[in-house]
């Protein structure tokens, strides 16, 4: 089972109320963006600095946030870093400007510099429950697995009903063969939302590989209930019915394919009935 990797940008934003005269760092006008309101701050900077002036230091913090934000999305990663750490200089003590250039960090492939921005991140704010996450998920992919059921955990107590937390624990279970805690999981996550086709699936794999085909064809008749369009887990479901020598309802798989024209899906179900 693939694991879900999470990366959680930061929609919102946090402004610390404190002002103060910053070093005076040049910005090229083509990465200054479209947005009148964001060039208005940096013109507002310019101006109040050469004119020895204070200002409020957040403010511009949140124009060069909000072109981080313009940057990632037509893709210009390394650009949105430059801009991140720029607003981090103005706004030093600010959770969320390092929990999202660690968000860009992770989408570069950069772990070490994306636990770095996390874990700064938490220092100053613990209960910001998308770092966890994020911690969870970059542990989890390079294969750190204790780390990152640590980090999950700690999320989950901060944001108790997301079922996306669940699912990565359960899917760092799974990877750690810890198949009766990954049932725990995906299950945990079923209950908090039931239109959840991906755990259905999932459970229905877990429940077969350990021989209860009974539960595994609950599971993946519950997924075609939300969402039945999907006719590969026909032909898995035919094998399952097969398990326990139901050859009707396998046979119901097979003209449920052959009505859909997967004839090719409907030959598999087939030959192993006449096996």
């Amino acid at each position: 089972m693939k694991t879900t990797t999470t990366i959680i940008l930061m929609a919102f934003f946090i402004v610390l109320p404190h002002s103060n005269k910053a070093t005076w760092c040049d910005e090229p006008e083509d990465s200054i963006g479209k947005n009148s309101e964001y060039q208005t701050a940096l013109r507002y900077y310019r101006d109040t600095y050469r004119q020895g002036s204070r200002f409020d230091s957040a403010y511009i913090a949140r124009a060069y946030y909000e072109m981080s934000n313009m940057d990632i999305k037509e893709g210009r990663y390394w650009q949105a870093v430059l801009h991140l750490r720029k607003a981090i200089r103005f706004d030093p003590y600010n959770n969320i400007l390092y929990a999202a250039l660690g968000a860009v960090y992770n989408l570069q492939g950069n772990y070490p510099k994306a636990i770095e921005c996390f874990e700064a991140a938490l220092k100053l704010n613990p209960n910001l429950s998308d770092a966890h996450v994020n911690l969870g998920n970059i542990y989890a992919i390079t294969g750190r697995y204790d780390r990152a059921i640590g980090y999950l955990e700690a999320a989950l107590k901060l944001n108790p009903n997301n079922s996306d937390i669940y699912v990565g624990l359960a899917e760092i279970y799974n990877k750690k063969g810890n198949y009766p805690k990954a049932i725990e999981c995906f299950e945990a996550a079923l209950k908090l939302n039931p239109s959840r086709s991906d755990c259905c699936l999932a459970l229905s794999e877990l429940y077969s590989n350990f021989g209860d085909y009974i539960r595994a064809i609950k599971y993946i008749e519950k997924s075609f209930s939300i969402n039945p369009f999907n006719p590969e887990d026909r032909v898995r479901l035919g094998r399952l019915y097969l398990k326990i020598d139901d050859k009707e309802n396998a046979l119901r798989q097979v003209a449920a394919l052959k009505e859909i024209k997967r004839y090719d899906l409907a030959k598999e179900i087939e030959y192993l009935i006449t096996e």
